[in-house]
């Protein structure tokens, strides 16, 4: 039951030096016992700045921020935890290696004497996991789905007493069960009392879950509203988009690309992929379809050169490139995205700059005779990240300073500046605003004039959007082809429990 307001923010204002950016001109929020507020607007639009700034990570240049009707100053997070509040990470800061418990007791550890009390902590999880359900404790994190790792993030700030949530895109690399799952654990925090903040791109599930939207513009509060005032078009005009529908391209078809001939992929015992087999042709945009991960994800893997199969062979451009490396792919024209681009396709700890130019820092022109042309390096980078409006303040600040919607960006742009033959992408458009996701659907349309393209996805929306044909997935087997014809959602669904259409 929703009660009192919590938290209150009022005219909040900040400014990023030297760059002089108003990342927020006055922004109003109040945050209620026992809700679910979604926080919405376009990449850049604050949202980022306005959740650090209620953890405590970064300080505003003036407002005020009010806690149970008190006036607070957040100088650290450690200030925010005091007062009940913790933000969750898109980014998130698990230790993989470590289990379950010891990452919700990381450097918080129930002591007696000098020594973890580890009974006392198991009874506060206990207390815990009955009405959440957690995963076993002894279990390591690396071995857990992307959503079990988000609900022990939850959790541990749970156990130490946060009644204020900010949960920043916890949806972005989350299958639609998975989704699901979380969804069912905000609405038992809201049972709890708990002030939940969801910071999402996703307007239909922001008005599935929410209590209130507030739509952040250029730095400002352009819209708050209760979600049963609300429809879509109302948000997405108020976030300024225009339609994100993009036509299709219509291509003559040309030469096969790709073709993957009985590919069988094992991860110890387990089948992964079982002797799949298919075909992409220039013009083609293709779909790979299944309902969680089975095999759409891993084929991409083996597509690049990240898994080795057990069998099978993969030809591209008529060429077998099966034993070729991941380098060796990448210069014949194939680009890639993975599933979790955060972890796998960044490095967190340098420049925007080292992170823009990994794929085309060895290849000519901008290395000749073991020399690097830096100049020429950043003109292409600051033309790459101007095309795909990245929104930098300088290409040598590091890359985690980003906001998640400009990282997410920064590497699309890294994979099709340059237009290659074939793009392999894992979930393209996850955690991307309306706007850019618009922009996206439209380069692929664009590529295959030249390429072609392979989606691996769990969204069947982004599967019926960006694709010509959809092939069906199911514990690593390719069940069926759907055409553009038969592309609509319950005969996806339909297909994948084995009935009949």
């Amino acid at each position: 039951m929703r009660g009192k307001t919590i938290v209150q923010l009022l005219n909040v204002q900040k400014t990023f030096y030297p760059s002089g950016v108003k990342a927020l001109k006055g922004v109003n929020l109040f945050l209620e016992a026992g809700s679910v507020h979604a926080l919405l607007g376009a990449n850049g639009a604050g949202k980022t700045t306005l959740v650090r700034i209620l953890a405590g990570e970064i300080q505003p240049d003036a407002g005020e921020i009010f806690v149970d009707g008190r006036a607070v100053n957040f100088r650290t997070p450690k200030d925010a935890m005091r007062h009940g509040i913790v933000l969750v990470h898109q980014n998130l800061s698990l230790v993989e290696e470590l289990t379950v418990f010891e990452n919700l007791f990381l450097g918080r550890e129930p002591r007696r004497l000098f020594f973890l009390d580890r009974k006392k902590a198991e009874q506060r999880v206990k207390d815990l996991s009955e009405r959440l359900f957690l995963v076993a404790l002894d279990r390591r994190v690396v071995d857990l789905s992307m959503a079990e790792k988000q609900k022990i993030e939850i959790v541990r700030a749970l156990l130490f007493g946060a009644r204020v949530l900010l949960l920043d895109e916890p949806t972005a690399y989350l299958s639609e069960s998975e989704e699901e799952r979380l969804f069912e654990l905000l609405a038992s925090l809201k049972r709890n009392g708990c002030a939940i903040l969801f910071i999402t791109h996703d307007l239909n599930q922001a008005l599935k879950i929410a209590d209130r939207v507030t739509v952040l513009r250029e730095g400002e509060t352009v819209l708050s509203e209760e979600t049963s005032h609300l429809n879509v078009r109302q948000v997405i005009e108020a976030m300024g988009f225009r339609s994100s529908e993009s036509p299709r391209v219509d291509v003559e078809i040309g030469e096969e690309l790709l073709k993957v001939s009985d590919i069988t992929l094992r991860s110890g015992k387990r089948l992964v992929l079982d002797r799949v087999s298919l075909s992409v042709r220039q013009g083609e945009n293709v779909g790979l379809f299944g309902l969680g991960n089975d095999g759409q994800f891993d084929l991409l893997e083996v597509l690049i050169g990240l898994k080795k199969p057990v069998s099978g062979r993969i030809f591209f451009q008529a060429r077998d490139i099966t034993r070729l490396s991941i380098r060796e792919r990448r210069r014949l024209g194939i680009a890639y995205v993975p599933k979790d681009r955060l972890r796998e396709a960044l490095n967190l700890e340098g420049s925007i700059l080292e992170n823009a130019m990994v794929n085309v820092y060895r290849e000519i022109p901008f290395a000749k005779f073991g020399l690097l042309n830096w100049a020429l390096l950043q003109d292409y980078i600051h033309g790459m990240l101007k095309e795909f409006q990245v929104e930098t303040n300088s290409i040598m600040q590091p890359v985690k300073t980003l906001s998640g919607g400009n990282l997410q960006r920064l590497i699309l742009a890294r994979e099709l500046f340059r237009g290659p033959k074939l793009f392999l992408a894992c979930r393209p458009t996850s955690g991307l605003d309306a706007q850019v996701q618009h922009y996206i659907a439209e380069r692929l349309q664009q590529l295959k004039s030249w390429g072609c393209a392979l989606i691996a996805t769990n969204d069947a929306e982004e599967a019926f959007g960006l694709c010509d044909k959809v092939l069906i997935f199911s514990k690593g087997r390719l069940k069926r082809t759907l055409y553009k014809e038969q592309l609509t959602e319950p005969s996806v669904l339909v297909s994948l429990v084995g009935e009949q259409t």
